[in-house]
């Protein structure tokens, strides 16, 4: 049976970060996975229950949250009903919260209540997040294994001139949240932190010194992030393995809300594989 439990921890700027934890079994010590979403997501987007769920049936700790700043609240996880917090949202805001999370996780109360393996910790993240699992992952010595899912290559890659332009004039960008039709505001905060903090949120920079194993899977078909940024991490990472898919989109299949109790079959091949890289990496 598997048993799913809530906390709540400080994150950045003193707002609530909401973690769920599952694992089915503590007979034994068990590995930690830490899951990153990514931008206009949320911990319970789509299939991310069910694959939490493949891998606590598979002997796995497994830890998914809400970004501080995402846009959601306590009480409305899946709803983007704070865009106060969405628009000052920023990269150096979702890392600090990423350090935050892997530090609750590596506390001896976390460890005894779960019978958790503090010295087998994997962070796994999907598209923004897999950015942000980079950066943690390169500079975390607690981090044993990483996994990207459709993750970007490098922040602020796909802003163009003119809209930088317009956003410095304007102040805020707004971006359309085709789902809901919400448009989501996105302060010119997020660039100046971005350019300030340029170096540590360097994910090529990152991905060459990584030091964990990595696995780095993509689809062919993504729309969003294309398929080469895979291609460049894993030539810059010795320690990488690359699995391309040929089909399967930016989400592997998976829509929001996923009414269906099965994984997408695109998903299903890569919790499996990942479950396969895992075992041999750890």
């Amino acid at each position: 049976m598997i048993v799913s439990e809530t906390h709540h921890i400080s994150g950045s700027d003193g707002k609530t970060i909401l973690i769920d934890v599952k694992y089915s079994n503590k007979k034994h010590p068990l590995p930690i996975i830490v899951f990153c979403h990514g931008f206009k997501g949320f911990k319970d987007w789509g299939h991310f229950n069910l694959i939490a769920d493949f891998f606590a049936q598979n002997g796995y700790v497994f830890v998914k949250f809400n970004f501080s700043h995402n846009g959601t609240r306590v009480d409305s996880p899946e709803s983007f009903t704070d865009l106060e917090a969405f628009s000052k949202n920023n990269f150096s805001k979702e890392l600090f919260d990423t350090e935050k999370v892997v530090d609750f996780v590596c506390t001896s109360e976390f460890r005894d209540k779960y019978n958790a393996d503090l010295s087998n910790l994997i962070l796994m993240g999907h598209s923004r997040g897999g950015g942000i699992a980079i950066l943690q992952a390169s500079g975390d010595e607690r981090i044993k294994a990483l996994i990207t899912l459709s993750a970007i290559e490098a922040f602020g890659k796909y802003w163009s001139k003119e809209q930088m332009d317009k956003w410095k004039r304007e102040g805020v960008m707004y971006i359309k949240n085709a789902r809901t039709n919400q448009e989501l505001p996105m302060d010119y905060q997020m660039y100046e932190d971005f350019y300030r903090n340029k170096d540590r949120l360097d994910i090529p920079k990152a991905a060459g010194k990584m030091n964990c194993p990595w696995l780095i899977v993509h689809a062919k078909d993504d729309s969003t992030i294309p398929f080469n940024a895979a291609e460049n991490m894993h030539k810059a990472c010795e320690k990488s393995e690359l699995m391309l898919l040929d089909e399967g989109g930016h989400t592997f299949g998976g829509k929001h809300p996923w009414l269906e109790d099965e994984l997408p079959a695109e998903t299903k091949e890569i919790v499996g594989f990942s479950l396969d890289f895992l075992k041999k990496s750890l």
